[in-house]
């Protein structure tokens, strides 16, 4: 009786352990294509495509922020609302632009759906780049990014739940004169609860350091998704439940051999 208790406590014990200590494994799909022209924007994006499609895969009924509905010029604070999950608050450096498809800015920066992007000049030196607030926890972000890395700089993505940090990356996207025009789509997903965030930001970081590295980049087909939209994420609910059906199961089978 006492080493089936026993049994019946680690068991307990391991599924609270595997199912609410964070792991920060989060998914990551990366696809790029290299163009190396600041006039020519790219006719197709096989690379970004795929991984976009991996990306959308396991999403039902993913949200995407295009930037089709503002103006061009439009800065922030830009309020993005995403059907059924609410407004998201993008604040910080940048503004909306308009290009004509099949043309750039002249600097390598265009939409890879439309003709409305997300424009940012930033700085590793100073406080520079701009952030995304969700009203909801987010368990699922992608994104395309235009033009980033020709003059040397490396993309950072910051995760935040409120004001505590989640987990960082930087974006292993190609840092040379071949990413001027280039593209790249980049996606996360969470594998635990513990990994959904209510925050992002986008900073810039030098790769070699020391270097004064200013650029431009662009950014577009923002997509989010929560937890109940991607498949294989177990939600707090549904793991409590599922605890308390395997403890259950686990207590009745200890009875059964006791009163046998």
């Amino acid at each position: 009786m006492k080493r089936s208790m026993r049994l019946l406590k680690l068991s307990v014990i391991y599924m609270l352990f595997f199912w609410f200590t964070p792991a920060h494994a989060y998914r990551i799909y990366f696809g790029e294509d290299l163009n190396g022209s600041s006039t020519l924007p790219l006719s197709s994006f096989p690379g970004a495509t795929a991984a976009q499609s991996s990306f959308l895969a396991l999403i039902n009924t993913p949200t995407i922020e295009d930037f089709e509905g503002f103006s061009d010029g439009k800065s922030g604070p830009l309020t993005i609302t995403f059907p059924d999950l609410g407004d998201a608050i993008l604040t910080g450096d940048g503004l909306v632009r308009t290009i004509e498809s099949g043309k750039t800015n002249g600097l390598g920066r265009y939409a890879t759906s439309g003709t409305n992007y997300w424009s940012v000049v930033t700085s590793n030196t100073k406080d520079k780049g701009f952030e995304i607030k969700f009203d909801v926890p987010i368990a699922a972000f992608g994104f395309h990014g235009i033009d980033i890395g020709d003059a040397g700089g490396r993309l950072a993505l910051s995760l935040f739940n409120g004001d505590e940090p989640v987990s960082t990356f930087s974006i292993g996207h190609t840092v040379s004169n071949k990413a001027n025009g280039a593209v790249f789509y980049y996606g996360l997903i969470a594998t635990t609860p513990s990994e959904l965030f209510t925050r992002v930001s986008f900073s810039l970081i030098d790769t070699k350091p020391g270097d004064n590295v200013n650029d431009g980049f662009a950014f577009d087909d923002m997509t989010i998704a929560t937890a109940h939209q991607v498949r294989g994420i177990p939600e707090p609910a549904s793991l409590s439940l599922m605890l308390a059906g395997w403890g259950g199961l686990l207590w009745r089978r200890h009875k059964n051999r006791i009163e046998s």
